[in-house]
């Protein structure tokens, strides 16, 4: 048991107090892994592509956020443990130390860093643009060693056994150093082509290089090559040594294995790693993860077999919330997420997208889901996001950005600003149109609830109408001027909201005129708005979420614990938001009525205490259950509010667990026990006799 200073108290209730009206969501998690390192006390360390750096201390079965410093630095794709225990991230541009993982500074290094090294004495060795870096001090400062004198592109270096330097570059040669960088020869004349995408080290003597749709090695440093097989058509972006007998490489096509040392290769894990496979780590060990298709993965035997291993890593952006069906939600981000139990669990969808980011989504009548992406395709799911049919969008060369459904069918418009119709669910498409405020990357179409005859068009120079479903536009000015309107909304009752720069406009006869709902006079808005079924209106800002009655003024602050940009409202009513790095919130209570909890599960819940009631210096038992794999604490408070217990944090998976405290010397009373899981927490007051 610890004593906790009276001082304490106070900052360790806020936070409760703050969560108190929210359950987040198990999930999604995922997105892409860019990199991934090993501290020398065990800890792992994963970048991620939001710039977000991710520990875990239990080899994988849960994660957290080390730093969000990383976020203002870049995203780092390389990280590295030096032999001295310090810690490097690597952006496009520039390297970064730590000691801990959570405080971070720049080095000197500016030269579009590509691979981290470490000679024999544990020298730093960096390439970059221009060539191969060397520093002595941690990165204080850097030695300059050029393979190809005058060449700007940007080199991989390696170290092999012996001490020899292997340099190469995309569209340059391999170089070799047996005298740490003084001088330099090329090595790489013989291979097929001179377009190096990585060079690899295995065993102190075989290097591979990775070229562009094929692999070659050498065992002589570089003074013959002979090419592998297997490897053909995919470009090759590491190759590691995984056991005795099994290496494996990381490339464009998947991951690969060969048993013979290299010369041969075959495909593995396709059914797991695909698209966007991204990072492969082996830790101290033996584990192996793999980053691919927006998951990270773990083996335990070698790759043979592979479990998801990224419970705590959330998708850090959302392009939309969608509820096709009660406690049935997906999640449109880098790729799908779909819950059919309200947000308790989430699977991946196995169409994903990646890397194209979407651009325009769409949950039709008939219960039709629509996804517009990056690369100018729509894809089309027609069982609530299980799976996906792919069809090509309206105009091959433009990306669609807004989609709607009239009574004559699909609208979509392009960034050119052409609007097309599909009368059948998006396999052909005629022209309708062309929107009046012209060219524009972003822009919003949005249907009239009531009459979807009429179309309303938003973007960055302004706000239209169409009466005859996207044949003709009229324009509108709001407030006066051509306002941008990225954002549309319409509530149950009609009314119509446009969100410009710094105002929220509503407009209660259709666009034609537009009356001042809020001002953003201290902080810049989210795209966030969303309204119930009562028409009651919620909007955020970068100070938090705003609530009105009915839209038109009234606004009062509502506490939310992070930024809230993209949100939704299910059917039952209670709201959706998803944050950036935090996951995705429901509030407990309903929007409308009563304020009574939420139906769905809750993944986190006390069962009992035992026994009752509790006696000092006894052993008190608590049975709490999980909905997913979680780090539980236990706290106790006094009836003062004072923390008179606070245990430390371990991990338990989903099921029900039966924990244990000792009561020690405590007085008889009235205790508050808190109970805390994967951001969440519940309280149970328990009684203390002698």
């Amino acid at each position: 048991m610890r004593r906790i200073p009276q001082f304490l108290i106070v900052l360790s209730l806020i936070p409760v107090f703050v969560h108190a009206q929210w359950e987040r969501l198990a999930g999604p998690y995922g997105g892409r892994i860019l990199a991934m390192t090993e501290a020398v006390d065990g800890a792992l360390y994963a970048a991620h592509n939001g710039g977000i750096l991710y520990r875990s201390t239990d080899n994988g079965d849960s994660w957290d956020m080390a730093t969000t410093t990383l976020q203002v630095m870049g995203v780092p794709g390389i990280l590295a443990t030096a032999p001295d225990g310090m810690l490097l991230a690597a952006n496009y541009s520039d390297l970064y130390r730590s000691t801990d993982g959570e405080t971070w500074e720049r080095t000197n290094f500016t030269k579009n860093p590509t691979t981290i090294a470490f000679t024999d004495n544990g020298d730093l060795l960096i390439g970059g643009r221009g060539g191969v870096y060397r520093s002595s001090d941690d990165g204080d400062s850097f030695s300059t060693f050029e393979p190809a004198p005058g060449s700007d592109r940007q080199f991989k270096v390696t170290v092999t056994g012996n001490g020899s330097w292997l340099a190469g570059a995309y569209r340059e040669s391999v170089y070799r150093s047996t005298d740490e960088g003084t001088s330099w020869s090329d090595v790489g004349a013989s291979l097929p082509n001179n377009e190096v995408y990585s060079l690899s080290t295995i065993d102190g003597s075989t290097v591979f290089a990775g070229l562009n749709n094929t692999t070659y090695f050498t065992t002589d440093l570089g003074e013959s090559w002979e090419q592998v097989s297997g490897l053909q058509g995919v470009n090759v972006y590491a190759v590691h040594r995984l056991s005795t007998t099994r290496l494996a490489a990381e490339s464009s096509g998947g991951l690969y294995f060969s048993s013979d040392d290299g010369r041969s290769w075959s495909r593995t894990a396709a059914d797991v790693i695909d698209r966007a496979f991204l990072a492969l780590y082996q830790t101290s060990s033996g584990q192996v993860f793999a980053a691919s298709d927006g998951r990270l993965l773990r083996s335990s035997d070698g790759g043979d077999t592979w479990q998801r291993r990224d419970e705590g890593i959330f998708v850090y952006w959302y392009r939309d919330i969608l509820v096709p069906a009660d406690n049935h939600y997906l999640a449109v981000s880098d790729g799908v997420y779909l819950s059919t139990d309200a947000g308790q669990s989430w699977t991946f969808a196995d169409t994903a997208y990646m890397p194209f980011p979407p651009s325009a989504t769409l949950l039709a009548d008939d219960g039709t889901i629509y996804i517009a992406t990056g690369d100018c395709y729509l894809r089309r799911s027609t069982d609530g996001g299980r799976s996906w049919t792919e069809r090509l969008g309206p105009d091959d060369g433009y990306q669609i950005n807004s989609l709607t459904e009239t009574d004559d069918g699909l609208l979509a418009s392009i960034i050119n600003s052409d609007v097309f119709l599909s009368t059948d669910r998006g396999e052909s498409w005629e022209r309708l149109s062309s929107l009046p405020q012209g060219e524009a990357a972003v822009a919003t179409l949005h249907a009239d609830h009531a009459d979807p005859r009429i179309v309303y068009s938003g973007n960055g120079r302004g706000f239209a109408r169409s009466t005859d479903g996207g044949e003709t536009w009229e324009e509108f000015l709001i407030g006066g001027i051509k306002r941008i309107s990225f954002v549309l909304h319409q509530a149950r009752n009609g009314r119509l909201f446009v969100q410009s720069n710094r105002s929220l406009f509503y407009s209660d006869d259709r666009g034609e005129t537009w009356s001042l709902a809020y001002e953003y006079t201290e902080a810049l808005p989210y795209e966030g708005i969303t309204s119930n079924s009562q028409s009651n209106v919620y909007i955020s800002d970068y100070d938090g979420l705003l609530y009105s009655e009915d839209g038109t003024g009234g606004w009062t602050r509502v506490a939310f614990p992070h930024d809230a940009r993209v949100m939704s409202m299910d059917d039952n009513d209670f709201l959706l938001i998803a944050t950036w790095h935090h996951g995705i919130f429901r509030s407990s209570m309903t929007t409308v009525g009563t304020h009574e909890l939420a139906a769905a599960p809750r993944s986190l819940r006390i069962d009992g205490v035992y026994p009752q009631p509790l006696r000092t210096d006894a052993t008190a038992m608590v049975r709490v259950t999980l909905q997913h794999r979680a780090a539980l604490r236990l706290q106790l408070f006094d009836v003062l509010g004072g923390m008179v217990f606070d245990s430390d944090a371990d991990t338990f998976g989903s099921g029900t667990h039966d924990l244990r405290f000792y009561t020690g010397a405590l007085a008889p009373g009235t205790y508050t026990l808190r109970v805390h899981a994967g951001g969440e927490s519940t309280t149970r007051q328990v009684v203390i006799v002698r």
